[in-house]
Formats: structure tokens, sequence, C-alpha cells
């Protein structure tokens, strides 16, 4: 049988076309048994197979409860990590991991400490918010602070500094 040749209003025509015998009931005359599907990284619409778009995440940043951009926090505080993205759909999961960043020139021969890996799901087509409770990693001993930033995929957010044994505003007992 002669498989015959498509043209969608959408400009793509998808070149896998398969025998299914179940349709023989419901066969269209002109193509018979025959049904077709979108290649790799398309989807079908309408008539036509457009280009799937991954989810991209665009911004990563660490913000208090009130959503304002911060740089720093104390020991214990809960903290938010805003993720900001396009082409997301809702209930998408995300594999995030917070590190701390050795930035000390002692350091710079170990990578960073691992402090945690966990996935979340996307809240809405926008992103997500991921709540955090900040901890001390006092394993490098040298600095009297840390920094940690948060890594999805390729993207990673700018550094959090976290004081130990600071009350609000950073009033530091040391």
């Amino acid at each position: 049988m002669n498989v015959p040749s498509s043209n969608y209003p959408e400009g793509y025509t998808p070149i896998s076309w398969t025998y299914d015998a179940e349709m023989m009931l419901f066969a269209n005359p002109k193509l018979g048994p025959c049904r077709w599907a979108c290649n790799s990284g398309y989807a079908q619409s309408g008539n036509g197979c457009i280009a799937v778009q991954p989810c991209v995440i665009n911004s990563i940043n660490w913000v208090n409860k009130e959503g304002t951009t911060i740089s720093r926090a104390n020991e214990g505080e809960t903290v938010y990590i805003l993720v900001e993205g396009r082409n997301c759909n809702i209930g998408d999961s995300l594999n995030y991991e917070i590190y701390e960043k050795d930035i000390l020139v002692t350091d710079w021969a170990q990578p960073d400490d691992l402090i945690k890996q966990d996935t979340v799901k996307l809240q809405n087509k926008e992103g997500a918010v991921i709540e955090w409770k900040t901890v001390f990693d006092a394993n490098d001993g040298f600095s009297p602070n840390n920094n940690y930033y948060v890594k999805i995929g390729d993207m990673s957010s700018r550094l959090l500094e976290t004081k130990k044994g600071c009350a609000e505003d950073w009033q530091c007992t040391d």
C-alpha cells in the first residue's frame, strides 16, 4: 500500500506513519489503516506537529517572605528560593541542589559542599518557590560566614551569606 504524503498548515510534515490493524474499522478511505505520529521533539497539535519547548529556568533568587531579593541571612532563618522559568507546566519536577561555596584560596582545590539535594514540583507555569531554613556548615572551619548557592541544571543563584550566632539585622554576639 502506498503511504500518502501530507501537508499540514503548520508547515511540518510528519515522516512517521504506522500501520494500525485496529484502525481498519475507523480507517480514513484515503489513508487506509494508517496513522501518523510526530517525530521526536514534536507533539501533535490539530492536524500538524509543533516543536515541544522544554521548561527553561530564567533565574534563581534568594528572597525573604515578602518576596524581596536578599543576599544575607542568619543561621536558622527561613529564606525562600524563587525559581522563574518559561515553557514550564504545572506539576513539572525540577531537581535542585544547595551548595556551600568554598571561597577561600585554601578551598579552591576542594569541591563545594553539597548541603541539600531535592526535587520540587512547579506550582504554576512561571516557576516555584522553595522554602529553606539556613544552616551553618562548619566543616571548612576557615571563614566565620557561610555562602550558599542553589543550582538547577546549568543555572545557579547568587550567593547567600549566612552568619552564625546572629539575631535579626545581623546583630551578632561573638
